[in-house]
């Protein structure tokens, strides 16, 4: 095994996604590791069909996708629903899930192939209480998919137009 800068060896990606979430302030349970590496081999296998994110390497997508993500948790409450606007490869809205697994969530994605693949996840995993939605942004009926209390999204567009669209979903606005 090859030692890194500080001659130890590598982290394996369970270890790095542990201690990635431990420097977080946040504890995974063994569950929860476990669906993000059925998560993470989904996006593996997926990836390889169509361009679901141009991160490839299993260790960069677990530190820019996984951990990026559920960085957000301290700033979500587990109780209020949650948007994912322009969802892709259900970033950050699955890591926020598979967090909170109570927490109602809704992942938006206007590509059909990628609104397949969140449906896929969210089967694969077993995750309850969320829905995706295969529609723009700017067409979303409000009326059918109710308000949210949180919204998040990476890179989607400019932010002024994601407020646009957004705002009139919101319960009560909080902006972090």
């Amino acid at each position: 095994m090859r030692n890194n800068s500080n001659g130890k060896p590598p982290l394996t990606g369970c270890d790095l996604l542990k201690a990635g979430s431990d420097s977080l302030g946040l504890r995974l349970s063994q569950e929860q590791v476990d669906a993000f590496f059925t998560y993470l081999d989904l996006i593996t296998l997926w990836n390889s069909r169509f361009n679901l994110t141009s991160i490839r390497k299993p260790e960069t997508i677990i530190r820019l996708h996984f951990l990026d993500s559920l960085a957000l948790a301290h700033f979500l409450d587990p109780e209020k629903r949650l948007m994912d606007l322009g969802s892709g490869a259900g970033l950050p809205g699955i890591p926020i899930k598979i967090f909170y697994p109570d927490k109602q969530v809704v992942l938006v994605e206007a590509h059909n192939k990628k609104a397949n693949f969140l449906r896929e996840v969210s089967r694969k995993l077993g995750i309850k209480a969320i829905r995706v939605v295969g529609e723009r942004a700017e067409k979303l009926n409000l009326q059918e998919i109710g308000s949210f209390n949180e919204v998040v999204t990476r890179a989607s567009g400019p932010i002024v137009n994601l407020i646009k669209i957004s705002a009139p979903s919101y319960h009560q606005v909080e902006v972090v």
